[in-house]
């Protein structure tokens, strides 16, 4: 989770440089995606249930890499199509609206795509149609947490703290709901 994520978040600022744009993120708005988003649900995924059919696959040779190639692949596809929606989110939304509402879009499309993350990174192996139906408390707090977290920074004191303009709810749903399913789908496929 954290591998695909950050390196997700470095390749839409390394994108942004080599495509000749601004930065569609802050410093303060990295820093606070990487302390409350990945923290929040870090721990969690730390602490969920293993997957049912664990004991019927083959054990791995003892000088196995950590990540395998289909982990590896999965984090790679993870952290380009992160970086790939949120720069096309940030320049189609700032050539609308500029740069501030643009970087606003970029910012929130981020942090919906670190939540599907977590979401997909409950299982190495399960779909995450069939992983939704195991409970996890410490899961579901953590998501709270940083969803309630979100919220405060986009519509609450802290906006002009993160650089956070004032943007239409239509705008953010549309772009939330693009930038949910985006991991999801990709991980599925």
């Amino acid at each position: 989770y954290l591998l695909a994520t950050n390196a997700g978040e470095a390749l839409t600022m390394i994108g942004a440089l080599v495509v000749g744009i601004p930065v569609p993120l802050v410093a303060v708005q990295i820093l606070w995606v990487n302390l409350v988003t990945d923290t929040s649900m870090v721990i969690p995924l730390g602490l969920e249930k293993g997957e049912k059919n664990a004991m019927l696959r083959k054990p791995e040779r003892p000088n196995a890499p950590i990540l395998s190639r289909y982990l590896t692949a999965r984090m790679i596809m993870v952290a380009v199509s992160m970086a790939i929606t949120t720069l096309t989110l940030y320049i189609t939304f700032s050539n609308l609206y500029g740069h501030e509402y643009g970087r606003t879009i970029a910012f929130c499309a981020l942090v919906v795509m670190q939540w599907a993350s977590a979401f997909n990174a409950r299982s190495d192996y399960e779909s995450v149609f069939k992983r939704i139906f195991v409970w996890s408390t410490p899961f579901y707090i953590g998501l709270a947490f940083a969803v309630a977290m979100q919220v405060l920074a986009v519509f609450g004191p802290l906006q002009s703290l993160l650089h956070i303009t004032p943007v239409a709810i239509g705008d953010l749903v549309i772009t939330g709901a693009i930038a949910f399913a985006v991991p999801i789908v990709l991980v599925e496929i």
